[in-house]
C-alpha cells in the first residue's frame, strides 16, 4: 500500500519553491503544539465568520487583518493528520485554499507575537483569537 498524502506534502508537491522555507514540525512538536492551540481556542473569539460563501480574495483579506504581519513565522497545525508546520504568514494567507479544504480539513495557525490563533475549521468558519499574555495589562 502507497505512503497517504497529507495535505502539507499536497501543498509541498504543488508549490515545490517553498520547500525551502517551510519547515516541517516532529511529532512531539506537533503533539505540544494541537495542546497549546485546543488551549488558545477556549479564549473568546475576535472575529467569527462563515467563509462558505464568500471568495478567496475575501477571505485573504480577513486573515491580512488577523493582526499578524506577513513575514511573521507562524505554525500551521493539521491535528487530524497529527502534523504541523512553520511557515511564513504571507505564504500561508496567498496559499490558505492549499492548506485547508472545505468539509475536510480543519486548521490552525498559531502566531506568536502577537499571540493570535486562526482557526479554520471544516464547517468553513473563520475564527480569530487575539490572546493577552499579560491579562493584567
Amino acid at each position: 500500500m502507497g505512503r497517504v498524502t497529507t495535505v502539507l506534502d499536497a501543498f509541498l508537491t504543488k508549490h515545490c519553491d517553498l520547500e525551502a522555507q517551510v519547515v516541517r514540525m516532529s511529532e512531539s512538536a506537533t503533539r505540544e503544539a494541537i495542546l497549546k492551540a485546543r488551549h488558545l481556542a477556549e479564549y473568546p473569539e475576535v472575529l467569527s465568520v462563515n467563509i462558505g460563501d464568500i471568495e478567496a480574495d475575501q477571505v485573504r483579506a480577513l486573515l491580512r487583518d488577523s493582526l499578524v504581519g506577513p513575514q511573521s513565522e507562524v505554525l500551521v497545525i493539521w491535528a487530524s493528520e497529527n502534523e504541523s508546520a512553520l511557515m511564513r504568514f504571507e505564504d500561508v494567507v496567498n496559499f490558505y485554499d492549499d492548506l485547508w479544504y472545505p468539509s475536510r480539513d480543519d486548521i490552525w495557525i498559531l502566531a506568536s507575537s502577537p499571540l493570535v490563533l486562526i482557526d479554520i475549521d471544516h464547517e468553513e468558519m473563520l475564527s480569530i483569537r487575539a490572546i493577552k499574555k499579560d491579562p493584567s495589562g
